[in-house]
């Protein structure tokens, strides 16, 4: 993946490390719909829930 602006990096850094930081986090079940999401999901793929 390529960065096009410069100007971008810091927040593209900020969204990777948060990814990173999930990444051995337990998978959420939506509250909502019931549906499994993996835990670098913010909102359910399915039914587009925030996780609270």
């Amino acid at each position: 993946m390529k960065l096009i602006h410069d100007a971008e990096f810091e927040i593209a850094q900020s969204i990777v490390v948060n990814l990173q930081s999930k990444a051995n986090d337990p998978e959420w079940q939506c509250r909502e719909c019931s549906e499994e999401n993996d835990a670098s999901f913010d909102v359910c793929w399915n039914c587009q829930s925030e996780n609270y």
